[in-house]
């Protein structure tokens, strides 16, 4: 149960560990991998491209609107 409830401590960690230091970001250097992905951003190691992972960037998102959401609904400013 730790990625449900309000925001605390504990679960704003567990979610923002789930991908990791570099937030999803990976460093790719292998040329037959490379030469099956779109073109990226170089790294910084040479030969190195960097790719994210989609969905570290999609439950980037959603935490982030989960978390105004859950303000909204607590904040007790809801005028509907």
């Amino acid at each position: 149960m730790t990625y449900f409830g309000p925001p605390t401590d504990e679960n704003n960690a567990a979610w923002e560990n789930i991908c990791g230091e570099d937030g999803g970001r990976v460093g790719i250097s292998n040329k037959r991998v490379l030469k099956h992905l779109p073109p990226s951003i170089k790294g910084g190691k040479e030969g190195e491209f960097i790719y994210g992972i989609g969905v570290c960037h999609q439950l980037y998102c959603l935490v982030g609107f989960a978390s105004y959401f859950i303000l909204f609904i607590f904040s007790g400013e809801r005028k509907y």
